[in-house]
């Protein structure tokens, strides 16, 4: 949302799932987890971030699997 995408491609099953994050997500919450993301340094770094983000916001069972 954050990043200016006006339109998503995904799976038919998916979209349920994503309709509901965007919903629960107010925009400018969005624009500062992009803000802070964009000051880390790694994808480690990132990832942790979205993972306290996204429990934050109840959303953390979108998160893929960690390795």
């Amino acid at each position: 949302m954050a990043m200016g995408f006006t339109s998503l491609s995904m799976n038919a099953p998916s979209l349920p799932k994503v309709r509901a994050a965007i919903r629960r997500v107010p925009f400018s919450d969005a624009e500062q987890l992009l803000k802070e993301v964009m000051e880390l340094d790694t994808p480690a770094q990132v990832h942790t971030h979205l993972e306290k983000r996204m429990d934050e916001w109840q959303l953390s069972h979108l998160m893929p699997p960690r390795d």
